[in-house]
């Protein structure tokens, strides 16, 4: 299948491109983006974005534990250093709140979450405590 040439619904005089087949499974190939999150007196933590299977059990889990749906998301999309749910049940009675919620920030960014439109148990999850 190939890409094909449409019309906006929003402005009929600007062509849209329809994606094909091969091209979507490219992008899917190719993962979610990443992006190294800077933490203050830590240091660099490598982050991938979540997909739409993992964002969707985030939220399920949430439902059940909100610290729990948190450590799962950090688990599956902190790259470096990779951690497990057990490592990071340590770490969250250990260290500050600040070290997690930048992380959960970015991966929530490189989703394509947008914090305006995302549900409260989304939003919940990453922003456990108000700024």
């Amino acid at each position: 299948m190939t890409d094909v040439p449409t019309t906006s619904p929003d402005d009929a005089s600007e062509p849209t491109t329809v994606v094909g087949k091969t091209a979507l499974f490219a992008i899917a190939d190719a993962g979610p983006p990443t992006a190294v999150v800077e933490v203050e007196g830590v240091g660099g933590f490598k982050v991938r974005g979540m997909t739409r299977a993992e964002h969707l059990d985030v939220g399920q889990r949430a439902q059940d534990s909100l610290v729990a749906a948190e450590r799962y998301m950090l688990a599956t999309c902190l790259v470096e250093p990779s951690l497990t749910d057990s490592e990071l049940k340590t770490l969250y009675g250990r260290l500050p709140s600040s070290v997690f919620e930048p992380l959960g920030d970015k991966i929530r960014e490189l989703s394509g979450i947008d914090s305006d439109n995302e549900d409260e148990a989304d939003k919940q999850v990453v922003h456990r405590f108000p700024e």
